[in-house]
């Protein structure tokens, strides 16, 4: 297991940590949601099964390089959020993505947790941006980044092929000289 992953990250009612064996079930619980699926990747799994959720905790935890973390809502799985970096020129970018539980939405766990990453990112890795790829579609993972200091970037036309439909995706960005300003560490 990356040493980074076994970190807790956040305090109070909202917490990002490394993911456990026994979140399994609460995983499957919470993702197996066409609601979620509908705006996730194809690499989601729908239905998400709880062998699904094993093979996915399991394969994370060997990661060497990205993190990934559960997002805890009150001491209860609601979510989850990962860092992807990138290297060669692009090296300095680091490209987030999340999901929330339906039980836990409208609750700012999205917004919380996203601020939660960025500032370890930024305070712990020689990063300048970090950013998101939401679909057009998902406005709440827009206003949720919106409110952890992103700003949008770019619309990218036709972009996703999703369900058998052409949509938009658009970009988020933090910059690392913004976030330090806003969120001082």
């Amino acid at each position: 297991m990356n040493p980074e992953n076994r970190k807790y990250l956040g305090s109070g009612t909202i917490k990002i940590r490394a993911w456990e064996s026994k979140d399994a079930a609460d995983l499957s619980y919470i993702g197996n949601n066409p609601k979620i699926s509908f705006n996730m990747t194809d690499g989601f799994p729908a239905p998400y099964t709880l062998e699904k959720a094993q093979e996915f905790i399991e394969k994370v935890n060997q990661q060497e390089r990205n993190l990934f973390y559960a997002i805890e809502y009150k001491e209860k799985l609601s979510g989850s959020i990962s860092a992807v970096f990138f290297e060669d020129v692009y090296r300095k970018n680091v490209s987030i993505a999340y999901f929330i539980g339906e039980p836990y939405w409208n609750k700012g766990i999205a917004s919380s947790s996203i601020k939660i990453l960025c500032e370890y990112l930024f305070k712990n890795y020689e990063i300048e941006r970090i950013f998101a790829e939401p679909f057009e579609r998902n406005t709440a993972s827009h206003k949720a980044l919106i409110k952890a200091g992103f700003f949008k970037e770019a619309t990218l036309k036709k972009n996703v092929y999703k369900n058998g439909e052409l949509i938009d995706s658009c970009i988020f960005a933090c910059l690392k000289e913004s976030h330090v300003k806003r969120y001082v560490f």
